[in-house]
């Protein structure tokens, strides 16, 4: 699962980040309240990425916190903090890696406090991966 938490790595770079989510690839925001990115695929989350690339001088700024849970090799959960200068969340991630284990297939960002959704999400997406 380390590979995994190194696909949203920024210090990655702008050009290999985007090579790293599969063609199939879902983002979405469940974050509730403030500014929501809400669900794209790979081309729409690229698009995001390449534009948080843009923004500030450094690019985006992410930290995994902690490592939650762990399902499997592709699927896990962290507390994470990532964004620009002062606009930073903290947040639930849950991760899923393709089973090539090469790049990221599915990435949902949850509320810091909405720990049992983003459990309840881990639990789904092993269910379905078994």
């Amino acid at each position: 699962m380390e590979c995994g938490l190194a696909l949203i790595s920024s210090e990655a770079g702008q050009n290999k980040f985007e090579a790293q989510v599969s063609a199939d690839f879902v983002y979405e925001d469940r974050v509730t309240g403030g500014f929501n990115f809400g669900r794209l695929d790979a081309e729409g989350y690229r698009d995001l990425a390449r534009s948080m690339w843009l923004v500030g001088q450094e690019g985006p700024k992410y930290r995994i916190v902690e490592v939650l849970v762990v399902r499997g090799d592709l699927i896990c959960l962290v507390r994470a903090e990532g964004g620009h200068g002062s606009f930073v969340r903290e947040g639930r991630w849950v991760m899923e890696l393709a089973a090539s284990r090469s790049v990221m297939r599915r990435f949902i960002e949850f509320d810091s406090d909405d720990l049992d959704a983003a459990l309840a999400e881990v639990e789904e997406l092993a269910a379905r991966t078994h």
